[in-house]
């Protein structure tokens, strides 16, 4: 299978332009539509942060997601409004990742798949849904593409891969603090991006986003009793999920029509 064309990336003025129009349709289409009530239990559970962050009491859910509890508190000190706070980044982060799965798309594809990839996240329900609720998924939707994004220039610069994949795994290091799930999910595009690179650049790499994780799990662990109390809240939390949600959890296939909380 052909994932890209061999021809360099194009950065030109038209790029931007119509990215900019993705992002502002993005919030445009969104604003009508942004909630006013919290919408489900983990909303809530973010709120509760927002007034005192600790997991071990639920606020939120292990493992508390710190860096994205820091920025919803941030947007709390300006409106006022624990709902608002949340679906402005919502709103703000939704319309981000359309602008950049276009500049993605337009990357590592062409011009003509790149606007309808984009114009396919602009108008997909679900997605639509979660820009104007107290989630966090628009969130994880840009860091994902914004990472993927940086791992894909590194990989394909004609010079300079390693200072590349420095910048890119600062990126995934910072994004992991926000969705602890990015460690997984983007995990193999830094490790084919490491592979290209020369070694010392690797292991240097890997070095920084290992200090990285370090420094949120350690802060977030500052503010839930100490690491084994941290490390025990999160036990605790992934048996709940599998035992809920998993195929190999107490549900088995069962589970796959549950409604998943994260």
């Amino acid at each position: 299978m052909v994932l890209a064309s061999d021809e360099p990336p194009h950065y030109g003025p038209m790029s931007w332009r119509v990215a900019s129009l993705f992002f502002a349709l993005g919030i445009l289409t969104r604003v009508p539509f942004q909630t006013e009530f919290l919408w489900a239990h983990d909303s809530v559970l973010y709120a509760r942060a927002i007034e005192r962050f600790d997991p071990l009491d639920q606020r939120p859910q292990p493992p508390g997601y710190l860096y994205y509890v820091l920025l919803i508190r941030a947007v709390f000190w300006v409106v006022g409004d624990a709902n608002r706070a949340m679906t402005i980044v919502s709103l703000l982060a939704g319309a981000a990742a359309v602008a950049l799965l276009y500049l993605f798309a337009a990357r590592l594809y062409d011009e003509r798949t790149a606007r309808a990839s984009g114009a396919f996240l602009l108008t997909a329900v679900t997605f639509w849904t979660y820009g104007g609720v107290a989630y966090p998924y628009t969130l994880l939707a840009a860091l994902s593409v914004g990472c993927a994004l940086l791992f894909w220039l590194a990989l394909r610069a004609e010079s300079g891969r390693g200072p590349r994949l420095v910048l890119a795994t600062l990126a995934y290091g910072i994004a992991i603090g926000f969705r602890t799930d990015l460690a997984v999910f983007l995990a193999p595009l830094w490790l084919i991006t490491a592979v290209s690179v020369p070694l010392l650049w690797a292991v240097g790499s890997a070095a920084l986003g290992a200090i990285l994780v370090l420094v949120w799990f350690f802060a977030t662990a500052a503010l839930s009793g100490g690491v084994d109390a941290l490390l025990e809240a999160m036990r605790v939390q992934t048996k709940f999920v599998d035992d809920r949600y998993s195929i190999f959890g107490d549900l088995g296939l069962s589970s796959t029509s549950a409604p998943c909380s994260a």
